[in-house]
């Protein structure tokens, strides 16, 4: 028999911004870069009911959602109808507040993902098989620094929306998971992981100030590069 695409693997290049890409176990365990397993996928917005498949399926009814295995994401049609639900008022006094402290957010947001990656993968390129304890030590350290620096940008979030509230929270309990030992708890996307609440907030976000994810994408390199 002649070469298969699994015999002759190539790379499909990065996912897009908003998008995240993992490789899983069958004991649904995220695995290193290197490994085979079963691709995951998730979006910034997991949009379904927790235990609640009745409330998700009429969603998917309506065209709002679409269900992947274990994964629920928004369709284009659901991420507009949200975008209408969160938008603030063009020009109000909230989104222009908001607006600044997004400038806030957005740096931090580059220093999450890269911690997210070095957990993953070492500087090297290799896979982090977690064998070296100060190797890992460093990157929860790295956490930890991004975790204070987003506290205040959160905090005066919650009091220009308050439907933010609960994101900060959210993130100190999969924090206090994640230092407990449950590695799980940084970045998979079928549990309200450190990672899976950062981006459902960077999504909400995103819809409330009714940007675009070219906007996003272009406001946070000006904003890390230094660029005016």
């Amino acid at each position: 028999m002649g070469e298969t695409a699994f015999s002759n693997p190539f790379t499909c290049g990065q996912p897009m911004r908003g998008i995240d890409l993992q490789i899983w176990n069958d004991r649904n365990e995220p695995l290193p870069a290197g490994e085979t397993g079963e691709i995951m996928v998730r979006s910034d917005m997991t949009a379904h009911y927790f235990r609640n498949p009745e409330a998700t399926a009429r969603l998917v009814e309506q065209g709002l959602v679409m269900v992947k295995g274990p994964i629920t994401m928004p369709t284009p049609e659901g991420t507009a109808a949200a975008g209408k639900l969160l938008r603030l008022p063009p020009g109000s006094q909230e989104e222009q507040e908001l607006d600044k402290l997004f400038d806030g957010f957005l740096p931090v947001n580059r220093r999450l993902r890269d911690v997210c990656s070095a957990w993953q993968t070492r500087p090297d390129g290799t896979p982090n098989d977690h064998s070296d304890g100060t190797y890992d030590d460093g990157v929860r350290d790295r956490l930890d620094e991004v975790h204070s620096a987003i506290g205040p940008v959160l905090r005066r979030m919650a009091a220009t929306a308050p439907r933010l509230a609960g994101y900060r929270p959210r993130l100190q309990e999969a924090l206090e998971k994640f230092d407990e030992g449950e590695s799980s708890w940084l970045a998979s996307p079928l549990m309200d992981s450190y990672h899976t609440v950062w981006m459902q907030l960077h999504q909400e976000l995103i819809l409330m100030l009714g940007l675009t994810r070219a906007d996003d994408e272009a406001r946070e390199e000006r904003l890390v590069s230094g660029r005016t």
